[in-house]
């Protein structure tokens, strides 16, 4: 939806590539407790932020496989954040694949 917005779609990559831009919301649950003790969940964790997939639709040899996807997300806000890290609010990012085989 977002995409609709933001035009990235230059004509040099638009018939293999396509930029998505995104807004997210995440919220989970974990354990706390190692292996040998009783399962303790802790609080709900939870993040909000931007991100951007990039997805390679043909690359050469490879393009009967599934589409290639690379992300980069930005949570701008955790509702928790980690011990050594007191700003709820910071600049933290995360990148990854995504693929189907």
């Amino acid at each position: 939806m977002l995409d609709r917005l933001i035009k990235l779609r230059p004509k040099i990559t638009r018939n293999w590539l396509h930029l998505t831009p995104y807004i997210f919301g995440d919220a989970g649950i974990i354990n706390k407790n190692t292996v040998k003790e009783p399962l303790q969940f802790d609080k709900l964790r939870a993040d909000a932020g931007v991100g951007m997939v990039m997805t390679i639709k043909k690359f050469g040899p490879l393009e009967k496989a599934s589409p290639l996807s690379l992300f980069f997300d930005v949570p701008l806000f955790l509702n928790t954040p980690p011990s050594a890290e007191p700003d709820y609010v910071k600049f933290r990012w995360i990148a990854g694949v995504r693929t189907n085989f």
